[in-house]
């Protein structure tokens, strides 16, 4: 996988709209507070990155590694996770009102207090995930 400098992956994201960042390895880093907002992340590594407070919004995460990250706040409505490796990752607060989770992979996640409100959970593992008090109202499972 190819690698981005953090000044570089700021400046394209300051200057493209819908940036496609597909297939890079951005494990293992400060992406906090981040406006990613519609970029194409389709098989990224972003394992054991901080993502607190992000905007995903509308992003194509599809076969993500988010695997261990930290996503406490993050808002992830309307993206497409179909298939991503969200195992033990921090989920907490997190948005992902009318989410693709399906296929996804929530091992061992926090999802405590996270809205998942008209999200799509088809075939998602959720096996040992903390759901406590998580908005399920209209979640296809």
């Amino acid at each position: 996988m190819a690698e981005l400098a953090h000044g570089q992956l700021v400046d394209l994201l300051n200057r493209t709209e819908s940036p496609d960042l597909s297939g890079l390895d951005l494990s293992r880093r400060d992406l906090s507070s981040l406006n990613l907002k519609e970029a194409i992340l389709i098989d990224v590594d972003m394992s054991q990155t901080d993502l607190r407070e992000s905007n995903l919004s509308s992003c194509d995460l599809r076969n993500v590694n988010l695997s261990k990250s930290d996503l406490r706040n993050a808002n992830v409505s309307k993206a497409n996770l179909k298939g991503a490796n969200l195992h033990r990752a921090n989920l907490r607060e997190c948005n992902f009102r009318d989410a693709d989770l399906s296929q996804a992979d929530l091992s061992q996640a926090d999802l405590s207090n996270a809205n998942l409100t008209n999200a799509n959970l088809k075939g998602a593992n959720l096996s040992r995930a903390n759901t406590s008090d998580a908005d399920f109202t209209g979640t296809e499972r």
